[in-house]
């Protein structure tokens, strides 16, 4: 017998098209788009077609299976019945590797053992002990020939075995995948399926496989080997590995296709994960199955090829959700993408770091993984579905498919069925659904663009007259707008005219009051006084007066007309020259008599301008202070006890009412007390304590005591200015809205 050839072949594919989102279309562009999509997908199917067109028919006839380590076939013949399956009992070796030497006469040496393939080796078949995945067996079989078939070529169809294994017809070496060894150290593992032809020259056929595993969850032989001539086995292998690459070439050319989409329209990104999902799809199927990369680049290493094999389905899934996130937007939550995302690179990770034995189970948990993704994405398309979302119909039918091509190709994996892969298939029919979904949605784009057409089509029949008459509008239009713009020159002339005169009055009144109202304080042997005004506008609404009788500071006072401007100045002023008046007759005889008279005299003269005052009065006798409050805020007094309002232990009937509201007399009743050299006293409008700062905090009278307290002795202007500093910096560039007024006095 002469061993005649070594052929390495591999199978397994994926096809997509995407149903994407829909653009606008361009004219003719778009037609070439979804018929180029269309070209594609019809000849795959029609190459699809052909290759399944060439599987040749046989005769249908049940095939023999082995009983007891023998497989009679001398009533089969192999071209009408077509190849065969070696399967049923095979001798059993337990942690034996056989050689063509140790059997006798071409027949196997009898064994104890039998064992069923296929099938995975789990239990010892004699003594029901378990055996572990992780070792070495060999199995016998004694295959009797028909005499015609004794003298033809015959080959066997090796499949994926995920071991290392070798094979011996009779005497001779007929496959050798990885090197087959009873210890992990010695074993290299194969990827490699085959179709390998030999001569036979004798009837009967003693066939030895040997396989080691020490890098799988599970070993043993899952799939038959297949024997037939060598026509018709190399013919199959053909045949799959034509159709894998074209499969694997289809991908490619759809993966491009979509990323020159994406390149052209950057917005449109599920174009660019479809094609990822294509490329990952396609690497795939040439990596798995009949490894059918083998014959694209014969040299590369097992391990390589088991590491595409794992990455090329762990990246499909995140892909493939981004995919859908941008293909159908709102129905996929962005927060669900990004909690898949992580995962095959932490997976990659855990295979680069740990034996590869143990990378196999990995795999087994990333597919539980992935159908927890399907499962929730599921739950998102249907409610998609549910509520009505255009062409979610058509998506939801293909997606159905894909997912059961993946469900058959994971349990074939795992070898819980054993009907092949069809995830190449299945993506074909998704593709096919996509296409559909994406003509569908560029044919009603182009409905809306035929429609529009037809309107602009009406509109550009009288176009011309009603640009004619809408240019007469313009004119009249214009006619009139010169004649606007003329008033509009000359009202701005009168207005700006006008507001240089109010600039000028304003100017002359805020010369008056600064004048009149806002005069330095007085030199006192008796009080060191330090003041600051900042009207709001130009006019202050706040005025403040000193009282003397010679050199002798005897009184003090401040108030706050309600309003801003000069309609305000005008009030103050008028208050200012009555409370002078008033001071000045009745401050020995009459003091808690004046703010009365006060709000008599100026409901006489301003009561009907809706005008009101606040304020306080105050009076020194020696080191007695007087005062009198007008709803105003309480004086501060700051003496060796710290800071704290004027008349804090007895503050009852002390806060009078408004002035200039009423006619009548209202209880202000004086407030007393004594101060000591070195006391400080702080009278302050609400203007310093409603102020806020960008954040709307008020400068209240809890921080304008702080600053109190912390400021210097040294002189009044000193406190002064320690004050304002701390209200500006509070304040910074918000807007003060009110005239704020301080006067800090000073006992010596």
């Amino acid at each position: 017998m002469v061993s005649i050839n070594d052929i390495i072949y591999r199978t397994t594919s994926s096809t997509s098209v995407t149903g994407t989102k829909t653009f606008s279309p361009n004219g003719n562009k778009q037609e070439i788009r979804v018929n180029l999509s269309f070209r594609i997908l019809f000849l795959s199917l029609a190459a699809a077609l052909l290759v399944s067109a060439c599987t040749p028919a046989y005769s249908g006839k049940k095939q023999p299976v082995a009983r007891n380590g023998v497989l009679d076939l001398r009533g089969w013949d192999f071209d009408l019945d077509g190849p065969l399956n070696l399967s049923g009992e095979w001798f059993f070796y337990w942690n034996k590797i056989l050689r063509p030497d140790t059997c006798k006469d071409d027949y196997c040496l009898p064994a104890s053992e039998i064992a069923v393939l296929p099938g995975r080796w789990s239990r010892h078949p004699r003594t029901g002990e378990v055996l572990p995945a992780r070792g070495a067996a060999s199995y016998c079989l004694t295959v009797l020939l028909n005499e015609r078939y004794s003298r033809r070529i015959l080959s066997l169809k090796i499949p994926e075995i995920r071991s290392a294994s070798i094979i011996y017809v009779n005497d001779s070496l007929v496959n050798r995948d990885g090197i087959v060894a009873c210890n992990e150290k010695d074993e290299q593992f194969g990827v490699s399926p085959a179709a390998q032809s030999f001569y036979p020259g004798v009837s009967r056929l003693t066939v030895i496989l040997a396989i080691s595993n020490f890098n799988y969850p599970s070993g043993g032989l899952t799939t038959p080997l297949l024997l037939g001539t060598e026509t018709q086995i190399t013919g199959m292998m053909k045949r799959a590995l034509a159709t894998d690459l074209f499969m694997f070439g289809s991908l490619m050319i759809i993966f491009l296709y979509h990323l020159t989409l994406y390149l052209l329209r950057r917005k449109e990104k599920s174009f660019l994960y479809f094609g990822l999902y294509c490329l990952l799809v396609g690497i795939f199927a040439i990596v798995s199955g009949n490894v059918s990369i083998l014959v694209l680049i014969p040299a590369i290493p097992p391990g390589l090829v088991f590491f595409l094999f794992h990455a090329s389905l762990y990246l499909t899934i995140p892909v493939f959700g981004r995919f859908l996130y941008w293909n159908f937007p709102g129905v996929i939550p962005l927060s669900f993408v990004r909690i898949i995302d992580p995962f095959p690179f932490v997976f990659l990770i855990i295979e680069a770091l740990l034996p590869h034995w143990i990378c196999s189970y990995t795999l087994n948990i990333y597919q539980i993984f992935i159908v927890l993704v399907i499962v929730v994405a599921s739950f998102f398309l249907v409610k998609a579905l549910i509520r009505g979302y255009e062409g979610m119909r058509v998506f939801l039918v293909g997606f159905v498919i894909l997912i059961a091509a993946f469900a058959n190709d994971a349990l074939f994996y795992n070898r819980i069925i054993l009907t092949g892969y069809f995830i190449s298939q299945g993506l074909l029919l998704f593709i096919l659904f996509q296409s559909f979904l994406l003509a569908y949605r560029f044919s009603k784009a182009f409905r809306s663009v035929e429609t529009l057409t037809d309107k602009l089509a009406l509109m550009n029949e009288d176009l011309a007259d009603k640009v004619e008459e809408r240019t007469e509008e313009l004119n009249v239009a214009l006619t009139e707008m010169e004649s606007i713009n003329e008033s509009l020159i000359t009202t701005n002339k009168s207005l700006e005219e006008a507001s240089r005169i109010a600039e000028r009055d304003m100017q002359m009144a805020v010369n008056v009051q600064n004048t009149i109202i806002f005069k330095d304080p007085p030199v006192s042997d008796e009080w060191d006084v330090a003041c600051s005004s900042r009207p709001m506008a130009g006019v202050s609404g706040d005025f403040y007066d000193f009282y003397e009788i010679g050199k002798k500071l005897i009184g003090v006072g401040l108030f706050d007309v309600s309003g801003h401007g000069i309609s305000s100045g005008l009030v103050t002023m008028i208050a200012k020259t009555q409370l002078f008046r008033l001071f000045r007759d009745f401050h020995e005889t009459a003091f808690p008599s004046i703010l009365n008279r006060l709000n008599r005299d100026l409901y006489r003269d301003i009561g009907e301008a809706y005008y009101f005052l606040t304020g306080l009065l105050v009076k020194f006798e020696g080191n007695t202070v007087y005062c009198l409050n007008a709803a105003h805020n309480d004086m501060l007094v700051r003496d060796s006890g710290g800071v704290k309002p004027a008349g804090e232990k007895d503050l009852a009937g002390h806060s009078g009412f408004l002035l200039g509201i009423k006619p009548e007399d209202f209880p202000y009743v004086p407030m007393s007390f004594t101060v000591q050299r070195g006391d400080i006293l702080a009278l302050f409008t609400d203007g310093m304590v409603e102020s806020r700062n960008k954040s709307e905090e008020q400068f209240d009278v809890a921080r304008i005591r702080q600053a109190l307290t912390d400021a210097p002795r040294d002189s009044s202007r000193a406190i002064l200015d320690h004050i304002l500093q701390c209200f500006y910096e509070f304040i910074g560039d918000a807007e003060i809205k009110d005239d704020c007024t301080l006067i800090i006095m000073r006992r010596q």
